[in-house]
């Protein structure tokens, strides 16, 4: 195209190519939007941090609004949906303030694991690790795309190792049928090595718009293979009226153990009932239903009660739980379903949270049912460039199946500190120590996982980039919202 940029067929060509991209948004706005649009010479709204009532697009309430009219409702904060990233980074806040923006990144990692290869073998080894980050985020008048795609290489400085690479994939797509009608699909899977799940961004789960790592994080890695999975959910809400919600969740998970010839699917329908009790505090009730098919044959159903509130500025609390009724297949007899967490603001630029669960098995372990696990961390912004975080967790279970006993048990326990320090606009270094100890069928693992992490991400598209990780001088990048607090 560039070689033949004075011939007119590429012109023509480029000129098609533009009005392609531009077409979607621009028969996706309204006429008072485009004339809207037209008189404002300001920088894009950022549906994070423009108020309005929940259920509507809040850009297009502040465009729609009368400047000064006295007769104008308050405004209240809008409760922004969030993603995790990928590449272990802040959340992501999904609506995103531009039509189209690139988010990506690179890093090299140099460590060292004190046993790569399980518990039949003591072997050390240096790790050398190499990842790719791209992701874009899309914006229409209704509706918001998040696509990610992370992967990661591995080499090992032991002859006795062979490198291996770990690929993930994620989407979240977002949007309204009609201001009460509105819903969510996600989608994520995963391929690679196992063992690489300790070395690689551990995983995680978004509490009150901060990312922290799951509980489950403590048996990553603890089969070792080739694995693969895919996990799809899907939510419709109905928004009955200013304070009661109806939700209907679906989804599907699949983890193949491929060098174990072995799989869990776990098909699960919820149905969810919420009401507002005042701005800040909601509760409702729920009922579930599974099917979970491979190793373990197993059916159950259940129902309990919710509700989060934030009585405070600096507190954050979160529960769920209810009875739940098993088959035999289930191997353990489950009676009980819990989830509660807890997020506590020390400061402005600190946080310290924790959470318990028992629940279905997080997948790490097949053949796995029933387990409990807690997890405990702070997040401490130290200067304006050096962020510290620490947090552990604990996870027992029980796996049952073709190969293993139904009573086999299982554990683990992770601790996990790291240091990242922000070198300029582009590049960060961050300093990492993990320890793993998990036992299952007898056979202990005991891990000791050293990481120093160079970080590439260009300012406008870097996923990281919040109050947390600010710009010299304290500027955040405009336009670059992941990891707020609302």
């Amino acid at each position: 195209m560039i070689s033949s940029h004075r011939q007119r067929t590429p012109i023509y060509v480029g000129l098609l190519i533009c009005l392609c991209l531009i077409a979607p948004t621009a028969f996706s706005q309204t006429a008072g939007q485009e004339s809207s649009a037209r008189d404002s010479s300001t920088k894009p709204c950022d549906p994070a941090l423009t108020a309005g009532p929940a259920g509507t697009d809040p850009c297009l309430q502040a465009q729609n609004q009368v400047p000064g009219d006295p007769t104008a409702p308050m405004p209240k904060p809008v409760n922004a949906t969030y993603t995790t990233s990928l590449n272990g980074g802040p959340p992501i806040v999904v609506q995103q303030p531009k039509h189209l923006r690139f988010l990506y990144g690179a890093a090299m990692t140099q460590g060292y694991d004190s046993d790569v290869a399980g518990p039949f073998s003591d072997i050390d080894s240096w790790t050398s690790t190499y990842e790719g980050y791209l992701a874009a985020a899309w914006r229409f008048t209704r509706n918001y795309v998040i696509l990610q795609q992370d992967s990661s290489y591995t080499h090992f400085g032991s002859d006795l190792l062979e490198g291996h690479a770990f690929h993930q994939t994620a989407l979240l797509a977002t949007g309204e049928l009609d201001p009460n009608l509105s819903w969510i699909f996600e989608a994520h899977s995963f391929e690679g090595d196992n063992t690489l799940t300790q070395i690689t961004p551990l995983p995680q789960i978004v509490v009150n718009g901060v990312s922290v790592t799951a509980p489950g994080a403590a048996t990553a890695g603890v089969d070792q293979g080739f694995i693969w999975g895919t996990d799809l959910v899907s939510t419709l809400s109905w928004k009955v009226d200013r304070r009661d919600i109806l939700a209907f969740r679906a989804e599907n998970a699949n983890h193949q153990f491929l060098d174990l010839d072995l799989h869990d699917n776990v098909a699960s329908f919820e149905l969810q009932y919420q009401r507002q009790l005042s701005e800040k505090t909601y509760a409702g009730a729920y009922g579930i239903t599974r099917h979970i098919t491979g190793t373990v044959l197993c059916d159950n159903v259940g129902f309990g009660l919710m509700a989060s509130t934030k009585p405070t500025d600096r507190w954050f609390l979160q529960a769920s739980g209810g009875p739940e009724f098993d088959s035999t297949g289930c191997r353990r007899h489950q009676g009980f379903e819990l989830h509660a967490t807890a997020m506590y603001r020390l400061h402005p630029t600190a946080w310290a949270y924790a959470t318990a669960n028992r629940e279905y098995s997080t997948g790490f372990v097949p053949g796995s049912t029933w387990e409990d696990n807690v997890g405990v961390g702070l997040v401490k912004q130290l200067t304006r460039r050096l962020t510290w975080q620490i947090g552990g967790g604990y996870v027992r279970g029980f796996a049952g199946g073709f190969l293993t006993p139904a009573s086999t048990e299982y554990h683990g326990f992770y601790g996990e500190t790291q240091f990242i320090q922000r070198l300029s606009k582009s590049f960060s270094v961050e300093a990492t120590y993990r320890r793993f100890d998990q036992s299952i069928t007898g056979q202990s693992v005991h891990r000791n996982i050293v990481l120093f992490t160079l970080r590439w991400s260009p300012p406008n598209h870097d996923p990281r980039r919040t109050a947390m990780y600010p710009y010299p001088g304290g500027d955040v990048a405009p336009d670059s919202r992941s990891g707020r607090e609302e």
